[in-house]
């Protein structure tokens, strides 16, 4: 497949997304339970590409929620052809519920998030690309960073997580398991990411989700790399965190960076030996 089938793939499945998003929004507006919707994710940060979900969020009445629920199946499947379905209640709200539905398409599937809100629960949150709101929404107020002893407490319990992965995906580098280590550096990157937030060195939680953008390191060395540049990270804040009351491990720094000088000889044989071989 060359460079002009797949820029034609991209824009026909572009063109599919967009044909199902104005039928889900015209069956929204005609259904007067449905009281706002939203379009979040990609789309509605405006950062969409032609791999991207439609990630729909519905407000419903209260008096409304319980039956519109029950027939959420039938629903969406009044939209386009479903070819998978799957509920999964633990990314809903409370109150609501979540489903991920695969519609057919002529380059693979078109994905749809739908996701069912009670109107008393619902704020509007940022980034959203709103279809309408029939009852005007008060804003989602932004998650509040905790204080005194909770932010001692969240930044002693991020502080050890951080050292116990960074050697943890030493390790897994050492045994030549790329993607453990993969797996485990972001877990780490996450709780660092989420150090910073307590910290009032970002404006944001992190998102779940990895969102790196940059090349995926490859070998061993680079991922040893990574370990120390977050190492090196989770090190210098050190100060700034015992000021807010968190305890570091100090004791383990000196022994991690230890470890990770024989997983960096252990990499350097292995791979002495693979070129001599």
């Amino acid at each position: 497949m060359g460079l002009t089938d797949i820029a034609r793939d991209l824009q026909k499945r572009i063109a599919e997304r967009d044909a199902l998003q104005q039928r889900i929004i015209q069956q929204l507006e005609a259904d007067p339970r449905v009281v706002a919707a939203w379009l979040y994710g990609s789309l509605g940060r405006q950062e969409a590409d032609g791999l991207s979900d439609l990630d729909v969020r519905l407000v419903v009445a209260d008096a409304e929620c319980e039956a519109m629920l029950a027939e959420r199946c039938t629903y969406i499947a009044r939209i386009g052809v479903p070819v998978l379905i799957q509920d999964v209640p633990q990314n809903g709200p409370a109150g609501g519920a979540f489903l991920l539905v695969h519609y057919t398409g002529s380059v693979g599937p078109v994905f749809v998030d739908w996701t069912w809100q009670p109107q008393a629960s619902a704020r509007l949150p940022p980034d959203v690309h709103l279809l309408f709101d029939r009852v005007g929404l008060l804003p989602e107020t932004p998650a509040p960073r905790p204080t005194g002893l909770a932010l001692a407490d969240a930044l002693t319990e991020k502080s050890i997580f951080v050292w116990m992965m960074v050697q943890m995906a030493a390790k897994k580098i050492a045994r030549q398991q790329p993607w453990a280590a993969i797996i485990v550096l972001n877990y780490a990157q996450q709780a660092l990411d989420e150090v910073k937030w307590l910290l009032s060195l970002s404006e944001q939680p992190p998102f779940f989700e990895p969102r790196q953008k940059d090349r995926l390191p490859t070998s061993p060395a680079e991922h040893m790399s990574l370990v120390r540049v977050l190492s090196g990270e989770m090190e210098s804040l050190t100060p700034t965190i015992t000021a807010a009351g968190g305890q570091v491990p100090v004791a383990v720094i000196e022994p991690a960076n230890r470890f990770f000088n024989l997983v960096e000889a252990m990499i350097a044989d292995h791979d002495s030996n693979s070129r001599r071989g």
